[in-house]
């Protein structure tokens, strides 16, 4: 069995927005699944150095914002951290609205993260394709 450290660690934006929540519940299920690692993007955010810097130690890192504003990939970017997978919950077809979150949609979330590579670029982006804007640094 994976030790917890070599899992892939999981970032989830978690907005207000039902396509925030869906990437929080979705990412707490793949946890509970044992398929990744949570871990807290506030704590990047807050420049926390322990946290940081488990970040970039991590193999894999998932992001997974709720839409294009990308917060979560932003706050690692800040940091000079580029996300090894990135997700956007809107680009799945899933309509960012102030609704309660649908079961469905949690699993086309979990889905999309299992599948990795299947999916179209537009929806999964490698680290080597997702842009860091060094601006913010």
């Amino acid at each position: 069995m994976a030790s917890e450290k070599s899992k892939p660690m999981v970032l989830p934006c978690a907005g207000a927005a039902n396509v925030g929540q869906l990437s929080n519940q979705a990412a707490l299920e793949l946890v509970r699944e044992g398929y990744c690692r949570p871990f807290c993007l506030a704590a990047i955010g807050a420049h926390k150095k322990g946290y940081v810097r488990a970040a970039r130690e991590a193999e894999m890192r998932i992001v997974i914002d709720g839409c294009g504003v990308g917060c979560a990939k932003d706050i690692l970017g800040q940091e000079n951290i580029a996300p090894d997978l990135y997700i956007i919950v809107t680009d799945l077809g899933i309509e960012k609205a102030m609704v309660a979150i649908k079961a469905e949609d949690v699993e086309s979330v979990k889905q999309a993260v299992k599948s990795g590579s299947d999916m179209k670029p537009s929806v999964i982006v490698p680290a080597s394709d997702c842009c860091l804007d060094s601006e913010k640094k």
